[in-house]
């Protein structure tokens, strides 16, 4: 896939600038003409001054492509390319596709290379212009002539950013870096892995150890590491032996290999940090090596905010990513979901929005998001107060009052891992014991007369009333669909399952329901 984006990536952006050189005329999708010879086509790109239509004709899947002579709109091609990318290059060169595979046309429609590769992308070497190709999971390399240069038998051929003649290849599963001239091997094809980092660096693997060389051979590091994580390509975290610290790219020691943990704090606003852990203890230490906070918390965590959750001595608070407190360590509990902050304190539940600030007391047994249609995800938290159900909004106001024993939802979901219900615009409620609707605020829609209650959808309840089952509209109490006399009721694909004295079967049809025949 990655391979499959590089490709499209290249061919667009030689598309523009050939365009721009070819004075190209991006044709209106929604103009139908008609060929010399009376064939249907839209015109998707013209270059007048070759004397060249880019035409398509279908749509969707069925949609071909041609190329036609501009004056006379005769075919130059028929109507049998899936895709066709051009004209791409100077020399009036077309990329095309048909039946999956790719190759190039010139201006007279003739296949300078078939269409036999399932990649192919133009690559100039020493000034000379080649095509890496692939297929069936094997690279090569060929000329404007369909000649050979590079056999189809490299697993992985590419020429990393902008060196001038250095390839990456691998064959047999082992990766190496080519002179493409010469042909000899600038660093041996025995890595297991290979990451280019820069036009002059690249990351190997052999085993479970990793270094870095040059992209010419030469060795970068003198030793080798269990891991290598390069940031900013300036300073790497390194992981030796199961301890952690952090070297430049000279491998100069910054912050020495004896931590368990040593991860970067993402930040906009200040130098580079890092949260560090060992023995069981955590603090910060900046990217020169200098202790920010000192290892004495029990944990430390990213969060996607400005602020560090951390715990000391079982309790948890919030700090800034200098260090500083931001929430005293005071709480049970602190989550985050990227909206908010959750806190537990004294067995009850708050909010904090993301500056730190409490919005909502601790009050709550619980709290969790409120979704529904229409509605931002985080717009209001579902909780229970004193035993309670009810809805609160992030000022810290009701919504829905907290009086009831439930409120059920139209359907389960996750919200950033958090199990919630999905609203619709009226809710199934129970309230001492009865079940009701309400709506979004709290306003009555069905009474609470009913023993039981579940969704059909959006418009319809099965209800239970004195001990029999019925079918009764939302918006309308007194529009019974099916009357209160049945022993049981069930809903299951779309289709209700109702028993009296015989089994009825019905297909919903919105605020309705029919009868199917026997």
């Amino acid at each position: 896939m990655r391979k499959c984006l590089l490709v499209f990536g290249i061919l667009s952006t030689l598309l523009v600038k050939a365009q721009e050189e070819g004075k190209a005329v991006i044709a209106p999708a929604s103009n139908v003409f008609v060929t010399a010879d009376g064939e249907q086509y839209t015109p998707t790109r013209e270059f007048p001054e070759k004397n060249i239509i880019i035409a398509e004709k279908g749509s969707g899947s069925d949609k071909l492509y041609a190329v036609l002579e501009y004056s006379s709109k005769k075919k130059i091609t028929e109507f049998i390319f899936e895709r066709l990318e051009g004209l791409v290059l100077k020399d009036t060169l077309a990329f095309v596709k048909l039946k999956g595979k790719w190759g190039i046309i010139n201006i007279k429609g003739q296949f300078v290379i078939p269409c036999r590769y399932d990649h192919i992308y133009p690559q100039t070497i020493e000034g000379k212009l080649y095509y890496f190709v692939q297929n069936e999971g094997r690279s090569g390399v060929i000329n404007l002539s369909n000649e050979i240069v590079f056999p189809l038998e490299y697993e992985y051929f590419s020429k990393p950013g902008k060196s001038a003649t250095l390839i990456q290849v691998a064959k047999n599963g082992k990766f190496g870096v080519m002179d493409f001239v010469t042909r000899k091997m600038a660093i041996p094809m025995i890595y297991d892995r290979m990451n280019v980092l820069n036009p002059d660096l690249v990351l190997v693997k052999k085993g479970t150890m990793s270094t870095i060389l040059k992209l010419n051979g030469e060795k970068v590091f003198s030793n080798w590491y269990s891991e290598l994580d390069v940031r900013y390509l300036k300073i790497v975290i390194v992981t030796l032996n199961g301890k952690k610290g952090l070297i430049d790219l000279t491998e100069k020691k910054i912050i020495p290999l004896e931590y368990d943990v040593l991860a970067e704090i993402p930040s906009m606003y200040f130098e580079l940090s890092f949260i560090a852990g060992k023995s069981g203890k955590y603090g910060i230490i900046d990217e020169a090596g200098k202790l920010v906070l000192p290892l004495q918390y029990n944990m430390i965590s990213k969060t996607n905010t400005d602020f560090l959750i951390a715990t000391k001595n079982n309790k948890t608070g919030l700090l800034t990513k200098r260090g500083l407190v931001a929430l005293p360590f005071e709480y049970e509990e602190i989550n985050e979901n990227g909206y908010y902050f959750k806190l537990k304190k004294d067995k009850k539940v708050g909010i904090a929005d993301l500056t730190a600030r409490i919005i909502i007391p601790f009050e709550y047994e619980y709290l969790k998001p409120f979704t529904y249609e229409r509605s931002y995800r985080h717009s209001a938290l579902i909780g229970k107060k004193n035993g309670k159900i009810g809805v609160v909004n992030f000022e810290g106001k009701p919504r829905i009052d907290f009086i009831y024993d439930s409120l059920i939802g139209f359907e389960k979901g996750t919200f950033l891992s958090e199990l919630h219900d999905s609203y619709i615009d009226n809710i199934i409620a129970i309230k001492r014991g009865k079940y009701g609707v309400i709506d979004l605020y709290g306003r009555e829609v069905l009474p609470f007369d009913y023993e039981e209650m579940q969704y059909v959808n959006k418009e319809l309840v099965i209800a239970r009333k004195n001990n029999k089952y019925g079918i009764v509209t939302i918006y309308n109490k007194d529009n019974i669909v099916l009357p209160f006399e049945y022993k049981s009721i069930t809903f299951i694909d779309d289709v209700i399952s109702a028993y009296k004295d015989t089994p009825e079967k019905y297909r919903v049809s919105g605020n309705r329901i029919v009868k199917e025949s026997n």
